[in-house]
């Protein structure tokens, strides 16, 4: 899946793709990952908790699925 968002931040150079470990997020549990928060001018506008959950049943996690994804729910 890190692979799926390292091709998407080559892609969409002014967006910044982060990476933080599990451990680091105290307030979430460790059922909420894997997560996307979005921020904007450093404010959260989404935060989309196991997002693997709202993608189609059966879809894999690959770039053109996790785009599709991201636009719907964000502005890339």
């Amino acid at each position: 899946m890190f692979q799926v968002f390292s091709k998407l931040a080559r892609r969409y150079p002014t967006t910044h793709f982060l990476r933080l470990s599990a451990h680091y997020a105290e307030d979430m549990p460790s059922s909420a990952f894997p997560a996307v928060l979005a921020y904007r001018r450093g404010e959260l506008i989404s935060n989309l908790v196991h997002f693997v959950d709202e993608l189609e049943p059966g879809s894999e996690i690959t770039i053109p699925t996790v785009e599709a994804f991201l636009i719907k729910y964000l502005t890339l």
